[in-house]
Protein backbone atom coordinates (compact mmCIF):
# COMPACT_ATOMS: atom_id res chain seq x y z
CA UNK A 1 0.00 0.00 0.00
CA UNK A 2 1.33 3.41 -1.14
CA UNK A 3 -0.03 6.32 1.43
CA UNK A 4 0.40 10.34 0.28
CA UNK A 5 0.48 12.46 2.78
CA UNK A 6 0.05 16.56 1.73
CA UNK A 7 -0.95 19.87 3.02
CA UNK A 8 -2.66 21.27 0.71
CA UNK A 9 -4.89 25.54 1.41
CA UNK A 10 -8.04 25.93 0.10
CA UNK A 11 -11.54 27.25 1.14
CA UNK A 12 -12.77 25.87 4.51
CA UNK A 13 -16.60 24.35 3.56
CA UNK A 14 -17.63 21.38 5.14
CA UNK A 15 -19.52 19.87 2.24
CA UNK A 16 -16.78 20.71 -0.54
CA UNK A 17 -14.38 18.21 -0.85
CA UNK A 18 -11.22 20.22 -1.72
CA UNK A 19 -9.29 20.87 1.10
CA UNK A 20 -9.29 23.00 4.42
CA UNK A 21 -6.18 24.67 5.12
CA UNK A 22 -3.73 23.07 6.86
CA UNK A 23 -5.87 19.84 6.13
CA UNK A 24 -3.47 16.49 6.64
CA UNK A 25 -4.63 13.70 3.42
CA UNK A 26 -4.34 10.36 3.21
CA UNK A 27 -4.76 8.25 -0.21
CA UNK A 28 -4.83 4.97 -0.53
CA UNK A 29 -3.90 2.68 -3.51
CA UNK A 30 -6.06 0.66 -6.02
CA UNK A 31 -5.56 -2.48 -3.20
CA UNK A 32 -7.27 -2.87 0.04
CA UNK A 33 -5.71 0.07 2.51
CA UNK A 34 -5.94 0.67 6.35
CA UNK A 35 -5.81 4.45 6.69
CA UNK A 36 -5.53 5.79 10.40
CA UNK A 37 -5.53 9.25 11.48
CA UNK A 38 -4.92 11.19 13.95
CA UNK A 39 -6.23 14.41 16.13
CA UNK A 40 -5.27 16.60 13.14
CA UNK A 41 -7.82 17.63 10.54
CA UNK A 42 -7.73 15.16 7.67
CA UNK A 43 -8.93 14.26 4.26
CA UNK A 44 -9.14 10.18 3.35
CA UNK A 45 -9.26 9.08 0.14
CA UNK A 46 -9.47 4.65 0.23
CA UNK A 47 -8.98 4.48 -3.48
CA UNK A 48 -10.20 1.42 -5.14
CA UNK A 49 -10.37 -1.89 -3.41
CA UNK A 50 -12.12 -2.75 0.26
CA UNK A 51 -10.34 -0.61 2.33
CA UNK A 52 -10.81 0.35 6.28
CA UNK A 53 -10.69 4.00 7.22
CA UNK A 54 -9.98 5.09 10.73
CA UNK A 55 -10.28 8.83 10.84
CA UNK A 56 -8.86 9.57 14.71
CA UNK A 57 -9.82 12.83 16.33
CA UNK A 58 -10.49 15.97 14.16
CA UNK A 59 -13.12 17.39 11.90
CA UNK A 60 -12.44 15.18 8.94
CA UNK A 61 -13.69 13.78 5.54
CA UNK A 62 -13.75 10.36 4.80
CA UNK A 63 -14.25 8.52 1.26
CA UNK A 64 -13.56 5.21 1.08
CA UNK A 65 -12.89 5.13 -2.84
CA UNK A 66 -12.15 7.77 -5.74
CA UNK A 67 -13.73 9.43 -8.65
CA UNK A 68 -12.57 6.27 -10.79
CA UNK A 69 -13.92 3.29 -9.23
CA UNK A 70 -16.93 5.25 -7.46
CA UNK A 71 -16.99 2.16 -5.57
CA UNK A 72 -18.30 -0.37 -7.73
CA UNK A 73 -17.81 -3.63 -6.28
CA UNK A 74 -16.09 -2.16 -2.91
CA UNK A 75 -17.39 -2.45 0.29
CA UNK A 76 -15.56 0.50 2.47
CA UNK A 77 -15.48 0.77 6.76
CA UNK A 78 -15.73 4.39 7.09
CA UNK A 79 -15.11 5.32 10.64
CA UNK A 80 -15.09 8.98 11.66
CA UNK A 81 -14.51 8.56 15.61
CA UNK A 82 -14.04 11.81 17.89
CA UNK A 83 -14.99 15.45 15.63
CA UNK A 84 -17.45 16.61 13.45
CA UNK A 85 -16.92 14.29 10.39
CA UNK A 86 -18.18 14.31 6.66
CA UNK A 87 -19.18 11.11 5.27
CA UNK A 88 -18.33 11.59 0.86
CA UNK A 89 -20.91 9.14 -0.96
CA UNK A 90 -21.35 11.25 -4.01
CA UNK A 91 -19.97 13.96 -6.25
CA UNK A 92 -21.64 15.99 -8.47
CA UNK A 93 -20.86 13.14 -11.01
CA UNK A 94 -23.13 10.84 -9.18
CA UNK A 95 -23.46 8.48 -6.08
CA UNK A 96 -20.73 6.05 -5.47
CA UNK A 97 -21.44 2.45 -4.77
CA UNK A 98 -24.32 2.33 -7.60
CA UNK A 99 -24.23 -0.85 -9.34
CA UNK A 100 -23.83 -3.66 -7.38
CA UNK A 101 -27.42 -3.37 -4.96
CA UNK A 102 -26.43 -5.13 -1.88
CA UNK A 103 -22.73 -6.12 -3.28
CA UNK A 104 -21.00 -2.31 -2.82
CA UNK A 105 -21.48 0.38 -0.22
CA UNK A 106 -19.92 2.27 2.44
CA UNK A 107 -20.55 0.96 6.03
CA UNK A 108 -20.05 3.75 8.38
CA UNK A 109 -19.22 2.73 11.79
CA UNK A 110 -19.85 5.82 13.66
CA UNK A 111 -22.36 8.74 12.36
CA UNK A 112 -23.78 10.85 14.92
CA UNK A 113 -26.61 13.74 14.16
CA UNK A 114 -26.23 16.82 14.52
CA UNK A 115 -22.29 16.56 14.60
CA UNK A 116 -21.03 14.50 11.65
CA UNK A 117 -22.96 14.95 7.73
CA UNK A 118 -23.05 12.81 4.70
CA UNK A 119 -22.64 14.14 1.33
CA UNK A 120 -24.45 12.65 -1.28
CA UNK A 121 -25.14 13.74 -5.36
CA UNK A 122 -28.76 15.22 -6.38
CA UNK A 123 -31.32 15.60 -4.03
CA UNK A 124 -33.00 13.88 -1.12
CA UNK A 125 -35.57 12.99 -3.77
CA UNK A 126 -32.88 10.66 -5.15
CA UNK A 127 -32.68 8.42 -1.73
CA UNK A 128 -34.58 6.57 0.50
CA UNK A 129 -33.69 4.83 3.92
CA UNK A 130 -34.64 1.27 5.17
CA UNK A 131 -33.57 -0.48 8.02
CA UNK A 132 -31.67 -4.07 7.20
CA UNK A 133 -32.29 -7.25 8.54
CA UNK A 134 -29.97 -6.37 11.23
CA UNK A 135 -31.86 -3.20 12.40
CA UNK A 136 -28.54 -0.80 11.52
CA UNK A 137 -30.25 1.71 8.45
CA UNK A 138 -29.26 1.57 4.72
CA UNK A 139 -29.10 4.97 2.49
CA UNK A 140 -30.60 3.37 -1.27
CA UNK A 141 -30.56 4.97 -4.07
CA UNK A 142 -34.62 5.35 -5.62
CA UNK A 143 -34.90 4.22 -8.73
CA UNK A 144 -33.52 0.50 -7.60
CA UNK A 145 -32.00 -1.26 -4.75
CA UNK A 146 -28.71 0.34 -4.53
CA UNK A 147 -27.03 0.39 -1.19
CA UNK A 148 -25.11 3.09 -0.78
CA UNK A 149 -24.20 3.06 2.65
CA UNK A 150 -25.38 0.84 5.69
CA UNK A 151 -25.18 3.16 8.94
CA UNK A 152 -24.23 1.15 12.32
CA UNK A 153 -26.35 1.57 15.16
CA UNK A 154 -28.78 4.02 13.68
CA UNK A 155 -32.30 2.93 12.38
CA UNK A 156 -34.29 4.23 9.21
CA UNK A 157 -35.79 6.44 11.79
CA UNK A 158 -33.37 8.04 12.69
CA UNK A 159 -32.02 9.05 9.65
CA UNK A 160 -34.05 11.93 8.04
CA UNK A 161 -32.77 12.74 4.22
CA UNK A 162 -34.28 16.14 4.28
CA UNK A 163 -32.22 17.23 7.78
CA UNK A 164 -28.93 19.29 7.99
CA UNK A 165 -27.05 16.16 8.46
CA UNK A 166 -27.34 15.50 4.92
CA UNK A 167 -25.40 17.65 2.33
CA UNK A 168 -26.27 17.20 -1.75
CA UNK A 169 -24.57 18.10 -4.52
Amino acid sequence: MKVKDVVEDTPDDPGNPDLNPGEVVQIGDDGDNTLRGSDENEMFSGGAGNDVILAGGGNDRLNGTDKFSRGVGEIDNLNGEAGRDVFLLGDQDGSFYVGGEFADFAIIRDFSSGEDRFVLSGSSSDYRVADGSNGNAFILTQNGNDAVANVLNQSAADLNLDSQDFIYV
